[in-house]
């Protein structure tokens, strides 16, 4: 597997308020998926989506959805997104939101499986 992460951008939150990291990683037939959030999350809810057509989710309706659950103070969150299809890009956008759903972070990573 091949990616390029793009840096976060916390919108002016403060240091550990943030989505520290999104990574994707080739495993098996499927991509392992993990998220961290910081020790003091500026939002309340942590929704990934991702995109197989070129394009990197936009906002957190954009692409298809992969996890949406409420944001835990230093937690990561791990999945597995599965079967893939090889001969795509696998765009993935993790949108960290307020309680009026305003996007108060964002973290993107693109990645495609090695060949074989």
């Amino acid at each position: 597997m091949r990616s390029k992460s793009v840096p976060s951008d916390s919108l002016g939150l403060p240091a550990g308020a943030g989505i520290e990291e999104l990574t994707v990683r080739a495993a098996g037939d499927g991509m392992r998926v993990a998220c961290t959030i910081g020790p003091r999350p500026g939002f309340s809810r942590l929704v990934i989506r991702f995109r197989t057509d070129g394009a990197t989710p936009a906002t957190p309706t954009d692409g298809r959805p992969l996890l949406d659950v409420p944001a835990v103070a230093g937690a990561t969150f791990r999945g597995y997104h599965h079967p893939l299809d090889r001969g795509s890009v696998y765009s993935y956008a993790a949108f960290g939101l307020d309680d009026r759903g305003s996007i108060q972070s964002t973290v993107m990573v693109c990645a495609w499986p090695s060949a074989g």
